[in-house]
């Protein structure tokens, strides 16, 4: 199936304002290093870099809380962060763009996630990364800092119309948590959206679950490489974990989407060419779907959007959050 039209996503594309996500996982700081590389290092066979410009951004599951945010819908962040400087940074970027910080856990003695990039300028128009070092705590999350923060799900999920939960594998979404999305979405029935990037099946009774093609093939232990491998594949994920819909993303193939009603759907990505830096896209994808299942979308315009969405932000570097306007000039020139 075709993607929608621009003349089905037009009139709809502002009804994913206003409405209120509770946006749980593992939060990140994100570092940028960017410098010009003008020579190589008499040292080791590396280039060296003159500095240019540093920045940080929220990164992992506090990407989707600001593209939730960025499309004028209220984000309320539940996570952990330590109580350190990196934490504090975060929670200060997280609050200038809008986010609700009062679900965010802080733990005395535990060290916040940095994942810091080096970036190299040369004769390309954009920067090329050449590492990346990831500080990280290497205590596992106690089971009291888990229940705080199932916890703080119960409470702020009495605001929310929509979970949507970001497993990014820093143990936050641990069996405590998860218990207590699925029981918020039993008691209010909000819809649970979930990026699962590890164990697919621990999201049984989710109302959508979002995978990659990498992720979906481990999880069911084959290769998807038709057509109607993927088909085969999003509609015995859907049957196993008991949900509403699941969605596998394909890169520049775009997406293989499968609803109880509606069977299975291929999407396309929408821009295929113009591609830089495809950091942080999933995390568009989840929190536009979320938005459309808050704004009584059908699953096939959700999907859509999600793929405009992805589009746009993976011509910038780093995580980036779409506009309205860029959405709207996206359905336009690519539907």
């Amino acid at each position: 199936m075709a993607l929608a039209t621009s003349a089905e996503v037009l009139p709809r594309l502002r009804e994913a304002a206003g409405h209120v996500v509770l946006v749980v996982g593992d939060v990140v700081l994100d570092r940028y290093v960017i410098g010009r590389a003008q020579r190589l290092s008499r040292e080791a066979p590396v280039p060296v870099l003159v500095h240019e410009s540093s920045f940080a951004v929220p990164g992992a599951a506090a990407n989707p809380a600001l593209n939730v945010r960025a499309l004028g819908s209220r984000a309320l962040q539940v996570a952990l962060v330590g109580d350190d400087q990196p934490g504090n940074e975060l929670l200060d970027l997280l609050h200038r763009a809008g986010v609700e910080t009062e679900g965010v856990v802080r733990a005395t003695g535990r060290q916040t996630t940095v994942k810091q990039r080096f970036l190299a300028r040369g004769s390309l128009s954009f920067p090329q990364q050449l590492a990346r070092v990831d500080y990280l705590d290497p205590e596992p999350i106690a089971e009291a800092l888990q229940r705080q923060i199932a916890a703080q799900v119960s409470s702020q999920s009495l605001q929310a119309d929509a979970l949507l939960l970001s497993d990014y594998q820093g143990g936050v979404i641990g069996e405590a948590v998860l218990n207590a999305c699925l029981e918020a979405r039993r008691l209010h029935g909000l819809p649970l959206c979930v990026d699962a990037q590890t164990d697919l099946w621990r999201f049984r009774g989710a109302s959508l679950v979002k995978c990659n093609q990498a992720e979906a093939s481990r999880a069911l232990g084959r290769r998807l490489a038709t057509e109607v491998d993927f088909a085969v594949a999003t509609a015995e994920i859907r049957s196993r974990l008991e949900v509403d819909v699941v969605a596998i993303t394909r890169g520049a193939e775009g997406m293989t989407l499968c609803a109880e009603a509606g069977g299975c759907l291929h999407l396309p990505a929408p821009n295929r060419s113009e591609v830089f830096d495809v950091v942080g896209a999933g995390d568009t994808v989840i929190a536009i779907m979320a938005l459309g299942w808050a704004a009584g979308w059908p699953h096939p315009l959700a999907a859509t959007v999600a793929q405009l969405g992805s589009g746009v932000v993976i011509q910038r570097l780093g995580n980036a959050t779409p506009t309205y306007p860029e959405l709207e000039e996206a359905a336009r020139r690519w539907l």
